[in-house]
């Protein structure tokens, strides 16, 4: 798809398989799995902090509509306050704390979750003692409540959820049958009330999370989209600014390095030089040796002024011109970089019969510096290499000429 980063084409290819994939199942393949996890894992931690503390508030509304409306034993009231905030209460609070201080992994929050909602389900058969009649019919219907907010409310997974309320249904129903002192016909309401409310928010979970997942992987589609466009962009950026025979970079690439450390010498105070190369009588050589060999011949040559000067910036800007930049250097430095450019060039001993100047390969050279108490321009340091150039061809060629000696 895109000459990149491999592990995002292989998720790209896992959302396109997943987003095809038809069937019931909420979870993806195991890498994407794990992926999508690992992404969630912290809203999750933070999500059912959040809900946990909502649904205290609501507890603590409801605990003391039920002791003000009357429906809890005069007697019982505080031990009726002190069994429903052990059982909810308390263990919500150390989820809490436990989730928002140590964040907890998806089976350890599901592990909590699950304790929860077996203490919250066992609410009636504890308190039934503690509550008039009216109360207590009205606490077994108060469960329905529970059953919806852990189904829908708290971000758990389907399969957890599904298993979790399906046991705390069991166990409310249970405790109806055996603690409420009310008909068969209440009792079976009761109980029918928790499985439709149990099956209901279940498939309204399902939905939920299926819409969730089906979220994730557009987003990530769209992530990934977005990554292939920015590396595939700083790719052509770097193609557009690379020579593709050297793999240097190109004309467009010095100068826009030129101007850029030329405006740092200006705010530095320090001087900048410029290297033009021009290899000796390259069209004798590509006449008489062919292209093939004058290709591999600049791909020589630029591999010895790399070598020459590693800390310049070194580029191809014409068919056998070289130039080099060399921020911080003066005049002097800048002869001696040049100096070893030449040597190495040479010393490469790229065979030239036909050169006129040696029997191997040769370059000139043209070296031009501005200092800070110079007005610093890019077209002007340019305009100087090229001079010293001139004067090093004009001269003999496979030398070094300055600004300086050019004038």
């Amino acid at each position: 798809m895109f000459k990149g980063d491999l592990a995002q084409t292989h998720l790209y290819a896992l959302t396109d398989t997943e987003m095809a994939r038809t069937g019931l199942s909420l979870r993806f393949d195991t890498e994407l799995e794990n992926h999508y996890q690992n992404r969630i894992n912290t809203l999750r931690n933070k999500q059912f902090v959040q809900v946990a503390l909502i649904s205290l508030l609501i507890f603590e509304a409801i605990c003391v509509g039920i002791v003000a409306k009357g429906e809890v034993l005069p007697q019982r009231v505080g031990t009726f306050l002190l069994a429903a905030h052990l059982l909810v209460v308390l263990p919500t609070l150390m989820a809490t704390a436990l989730l928002h201080f140590f964040p907890q992994k998806k089976f350890r929050r599901e592990f909590l979750f699950a304790v929860l909602c077996l203490f919250v389900s066992l609410v009636p058969a504890v308190n039934h003692n503690y509550l008039a009649d009216n109360g207590a019919i009205g606490i077994y219907f108060g469960q329905v409540l529970a059953i919806i907010t852990f189904n829908i409310a708290f971000p758990m997974t389907f399969k957890c959820k599904a298993i979790t309320s399906g046991l705390a249904t069991v166990v409310m129903s249970l405790s109806a049958i055996l603690f409420l002192d009310a008909s068969w016909h209440t009792v079976s309401s009761i109980i029918e009330t928790y499985f439709s409310a149990m099956i209901f928010s279940l498939v309204a979970s399902y939905r939920i999370e299926k819409s969730e997942r089906n979220s994730y992987l557009l987003m990530l589609r769209e992530n990934i989209r977005n990554l292939v466009i920015q590396q595939q962009a700083e790719e052509l950026a770097l193609l557009s600014q690379t020579d593709p025979l050297t793999e240097l970079p190109n004309r467009r690439a010095f100068d826009i390095r030129l101007d850029s450390e030329i405006q740092k010498a200006k705010d530095n105070g320090a001087p900048i030089s410029v290297l033009m190369i021009d290899i000796d009588h390259f069209k004798n050589y590509n006449d008489y040796y062919g292209h093939p060999a004058g290709d591999a011949c600049l791909k020589q040559v630029a591999r010895a002024i790399m070598e020459a000067c590693e800390t310049g910036f070194a580029a191809r800007i014409g068919g056998e011109e070289f130039a080099v930049i060399l921020a911080g250097l003066d005049n002097r430095q800048a002869e001696a970089v040049a100096d070893q450019i030449c040597w190495t060039i040479q010393a490469r001993g790229i065979a030239h019969e036909k050169s006129g100047t040696a029997n191997v390969v040769t370059a000139s050279i043209g070296v031009a510096t501005q200092t800070a108490t110079e007005a610093m321009d890019a077209k002007s340091l340019l305009i100087q290499a090229d001079t010293a150039l001139y004067f090093s061809k004009s001269n003999g060629r496979n030398m070094v000429n300055s600004r300086q000696n050019a004038a």
